[in-house]
C-alpha cells in the first residue's frame, strides 16, 4: 500500500457522503489505545477541518479527557449511556438522539452504536475494521450468535455506503456478511511520525545503547503477546545489552508478567502499561526492532508507526492485513 494522509483519506470518504453539510461520526469506543478509536476521531477531525459541522457519538466514558479537549470546540463530542445491547427501548432512546440532531450522513465504526444509527433515519456510511476475532467468540454460546444477527450485522446490512479499511478486511465483509464494499486504508499522520532525537530510554531506565525489542497493544488475547516473549527469548535474550518494552494495558497483563518470569527474562522486560498518545513518537523512536504479533488485525497502525520512525518490522506469518499494509512504501 502507499501511504496517505489523513486529510486524503477523508476526501475519498467525503466522495462515498453527497449532499452533506453535518456529519455524524459514531464509534463505539474513541479511546486512544483502540484503533478504532483513533481511525474515528482523525476522520472526525478531518471532516471539521474542511468546515463540515461534526459530532462524534461514542459510549460514555470511551474517550479520554485530554482527547474532547482536542477534538472541541471544531467536533462537538457526545457521550451516550448504555446499559443493554438488546433493549429496544434503549435502542429507540439512542436511534431518537441521532434524529433529532438532523445530521445528513453518519460514518459509523464499531458494531453497537453502528447498529442503532443503522435503524435510524439517518443516512450511513459503515466502515469496516475486520471483527473477526467476534467469530471466536459465537462459537463458544448461542448468545454470541443473537449478538452477531441483533447487533453487528444490521450495522452492515443496512448501510446506504460501505467501506473496508484494507483488502484483508473487504474479503472478510464478503465471506461473512456477503457484502461488497469500497476499500480505503487508513491514513497516518507522515508529519508527525517520523524519525527524531529522543531521550524517552532514559525515562523508561534503558541503556542508550542496548539494543531493544518492543511492541505495543492492548493487553488482550487475540494480540498474542506470548509470542512476543517467546520470540525476545528464544532470539534476543541471551544476546548482552538487550531488553524487551511492551507497552499498552489489559486483561492479560498479569497473565503475561507470569510468562516472563517463567521464561527467565523477567529482568531484561519491561512492561510500560498504557503508552499515552503524545509519548507514542518517542516510544518507537526508542525501539530499534518492532514486534507486532496479533492473531487478527483489519489494518494494524503500530507496525506502520513504528516503520515510518526508523524501526525494523517483525510481523506474524498469519492471514491479517499486517502484511498488506507494512509491506507498502
Amino acid at each position: 500500500m502507499k501511504v496517505k494522509d489523513w486529510s486524503k483519506v477523508a476526501e475519498e470518504y467525503l466522495e462515498l457522503m453527497p449532499d452533506t453539510e453535518k456529519i455524524g461520526v459514531v464509534t463505539d469506543t474513541a479511546e486512544t489505545s483502540s484503533g478504532v478509536g483513533r481511525v474515528s476521531r482523525e476522520l472526525a477531525q478531518q471532516f471539521s477541518n474542511r468546515d463540515f459541522e461534526v459530532i462524534l457519538y461514542t459510549i460514555d466514558g470511551r474517550i479520554s479527557e485530554d482527547k474532547i479537549d482536542e477534538l472541541e470546540p471544531d467536533v462537538e463530542v457526545k457521550e451516550i449511556d448504555r446499559s443493554s445491547s438488546i433493549d429496544p427501548r434503549e435502542v429507540n432512546r439512542i436511534k431518537s438522539l441521532f434524529e433529532e440532531d438532523d445530521v445528513d450522513w453518519m460514518n459509523s465504526h464499531g458494531f453497537y452504536l453502528a447498529m442503532v444509527a443503522a435503524f435510524s433515519d439517518v443516512k450511513t456510511l459503515k466502515t469496516y475494521h475486520a471483527h473477526i476475532t467476534a467469530w471466536s467468540e459465537i462459537r463458544k454460546h448461542p448468545i454470541h450468535w443473537i449478538k452477531w444477527v441483533v447487533e453487528e450485522s444490521p450495522s452492515i446490512w443496512l448501510a446506504n455506503q460501505r467501506v473496508s479499511i484494507s483488502e484483508y478486511a473487504a474479503r472478510q465483509m464478503k465471506r461473512f456478511y456477503l457484502s461488497n464494499s469500497k476499500m480505503i486504508y487508513n491514513g497516518i499522520d507522515t508529519e508527525r511520525f517520523r524519525e527524531k532525537e529522543t531521550d524517552y530510554r532514559s525515562k523508561i531506565d534503558i541503556p542508550e545503547d542496548a539494543f531493544v525489542v518492543g511492541s505495543l497493544s492492548a493487553l488482550k488475547k487475540y494480540k498474542n503477546q506470548e509470542k512476543t516473549l517467546e520470540v525476545f527469548a528464544k532470539e534476543y535474550a541471551r544476546r548482552g545489552d538487550v531488553y524487551l518494552v511492551i507497552g499498552g494495558d489489559g486483561p492479560r497483563r498479569e497473565h503475561l508478567e507470569e510468562k516472563a518470569s517463567k521464561l527467565g527474562i523477567t529482568e531484561k522486560t519491561k512492561f510500560l502499561g498504557y503508552v499515552h498518545d503524545k509519548d507514542l513518537v518517542d516510544f518507537y523512536n526508542s525501539i530499534d526492532l518492532f514486534i507486532y504479533p496479533s492473531k487478527w488485525e483489519g489494518f494494524g497502525l503500530p507496525p506502520l508507526e513504528a516503520k515510518l520512525c526508523g524501526c525494523e518490522i517483525k510481523i506474524p506469518n498469519q492471514e491479517t492485513a499486517l502484511r498488506e499494509v507494512e509491506g507498502g512504501e
